[in-house]
């Protein structure tokens, strides 16, 4: 696998995280977050070609555990009623995601990479998405 078709899964995971995120509202929400979850777990593949690939196991496993950890941090908060835990919590998985992208992109070479960048309206519009869905001013 390429560097850039390693890079390419990491950016699908995180447009399916966004593009899922409104349901985070509703009854389905646990188990959206354990498909996140499981998801994130088949990408260990990836993770282990990505660290084969660059030599960057420091900084890959990282933000591998960030992104673990903020969505563990998500499931624990999902099931609740606390609409306020569940925004922040979603917001700062999205935040590991497009951070580690970021690191990650800067293992792959420009050339191949081109100019893939998370535009910081990216994190505002999943903001009032999930804000919006969940009933928050």
């Amino acid at each position: 696998m390429t560097l850039s078709s390693m890079k390419a899964s990491l950016r699908a995971y995180e447009r399916e995280v966004f593009t899922g995120a409104k349901a985070l509202a509703g009854a389905s929400a646990v188990a959206v977050v354990a498909s996140w979850q499981q998801q994130l777990n088949d990408l260990d593949t990836i993770k282990a070609q990505f660290i084969a690939t660059t030599g960057e196991n420091e900084l890959v496993s990282a933000a591998y555990q960030n992104i673990s950890g903020s969505l563990d941090g998500l499931s624990a908060v999902v099931g609740s009623s606390d609409k306020d835990a569940i925004m922040a919590a979603a917001m700062q998985f999205y935040a590991s995601l497009t951070e580690a992208h970021g690191a990650f992109a800067e293992l792959v070479p420009l050339s191949l990479r081109g100019e893939d960048t998370i535009a910081p309206e990216t994190l505002m519009r999943l903001s009032g998405i999930l804000g919006s869905a969940l009933g928050l001013g």
